[in-house]
């Protein structure tokens, strides 16, 4: 087996950082030795608008221990502006920085979730004859990996669907999506705690936010829960809608609303004033987060409904678990892959599918009410057949083959 660093590539959003997140994780677990080669890049861009230090991977790196390097990001615009044109020149840079990651680290594989850096480091590990898998997790195939599929050793994909995009590539593989293992571990507060007795991180201090979670878990069976996340970045669609809404459903729900931290619009200082004007019995049935991190598997465990944007962990999550969910797809991510998506769980009967023009708080409250009443999921077999929890193993089984192909690695 070659020694040398093991790249995991991933930006952007947070399905391809969790994924990238989630392979690591399961090797600092069942491969220690393997594990001290690894390094995460990422990149250094967060969401237009913001001003911030640090991107979204960088940040979840750090929160787990992780070895980071930033490689500078960009993607295609159709509009020009000069926003547009320093993207474009992000990506000319990030080839630069990515042949130096490889001249200082002399990777021996390279592991590509999507994202901004992926497309620089894929390349650069063609050209210089390093051994790369890409990983897939839609239903069709991103940008990214549309172009690097012939010349990624694997292809790593995340369902059947995604099959027939993947043509001309060398090997495809078929592994599911991998999840953080907290989804399956972590699924009491008393689990949270022990959980985080043996991985600290900065939730471990937050004494009082676990005890009101506690609390409104404890009531799920009197005030079923309804979950609502817009992703890893938030929504500020999502929270425009649900905010008008809180009243009302807390009068037979719990809430758990997931804004981000968008520093343009502020929505989590927007809901928190609104959760203000709430009585004092109303505000113990919800909580307002900017982020979740390891209580998510509780919150998918406890959950009776789900409210979310549909990209591709969202709602491969939400399948393995089989909760009842409103998507409301993201109408201009290419190829309408968002609508594709959700579309799996809608065919299966347990979701519903509201567009995001036909999106008001009286037609989100009407989905609610639909799903509330008419959805049913399938049985537990079928769930695990679409959506196998040991995709983590499977890619991590693909990447130890990788080790053990014989290449001379370019200078």
């Amino acid at each position: 087996m070659k020694s040398g660093a093991i790249a995991f590539v991933a930006a952007g959003s947070g399905g391809h950082i969790q994924s990238a997140l989630a392979v690591l994780e399961f090797i600092v677990a069942n491969q220690p030795e393997l594990a001290k080669n690894c390094i995460f890049v990422g990149s250094n861009l967060t969401m237009e608008g913001e001003v911030k230090k640090e991107s979204l991977e960088e940040s979840l790196c750090k929160r787990m221990n992780i070895p980071f390097v930033k490689v500078r990001g960009g993607k295609f615009q159709r509009q020009l502006s000069i926003h547009s044109l320093k993207l474009f020149l992000g990506i000319i840079f990030g080839f630069f920085d990515s042949w130096k990651f490889f001249t200082e680290h002399k990777p021996a594989v390279v592991v590509s979730f999507g994202g901004y850096s992926s497309l620089p480091m894929g390349f650069v590990a063609w050209m210089r004859n390093v051994p790369f898998l890409i990983h897939e997790q839609t239903t069709s195939i991103g940008l990214t990996n549309r172009l690097l599929k012939r010349f990624a050793n694997i292809s790593a994909i995340s369902y059947v669907n995604s099959r027939p995009f993947f043509k001309g590539a060398k090997e495809v593989v078929m592994t599911g999506s991998p999840s953080r293992e907290y989804l399956f571990k972590v699924q009491t507060v008393g689990d949270l705690k022990t959980y985080l007795s043996t991985h600290p991180t900065p939730l471990e201090n937050e004494i009082n936010y676990i005890s009101d979670l506690e609390k409104l878990i404890s009531n799920t069976d009197k005030y079923p829960l309804i979950l609502m996340s817009g992703g890893s970045q938030g929504s500020h669609m999502l929270n425009h809608t649900i905010l008008p809404l809180l009243n009302e459903l807390t009068e037979h729900h719990s809430l758990f609303i997931q804004t981000g931290d968008n520093q343009l619009y502020k929505d989590y200082d927007v809901l928190m004033a609104a959760w203000e004007q709430l009585s004092d019995e109303k505000k113990s049935r919800v909580i307002i987060r900017k982020f979740i991190y390891e209580e998510f598997g509780i919150l998918y465990k406890h959950s009776s409904l789900y409210i979310g944007r549909s990209g591709a962990n969202s709602v491969y999550e939400v399948g393995m678990m089989g909760i009842p969910a409103v998507f409301i797809p993201i109408p201009w991510v290419t190829k309408n892959e968002q609508f594709t998506n959700a579309k799996i769980i809608e065919d299966l009967g347990f979701a519903t599918i509201l567009h995001q023009d036909d999106l008001t708080p009286e037609s989100l409250k009407a989905a609610l009410d639909k799903m509330e009443k008419n959805s049913h999921a399938p049985p537990k077999e079928t769930l695990e057949a679409l959506f196998p929890k040991n995709a983590a193993e499977l890619i991590t089984n693909e990447v130890i083959k990788l080790l053990e192909v014989d290449t001379k690695v370019s200078d």
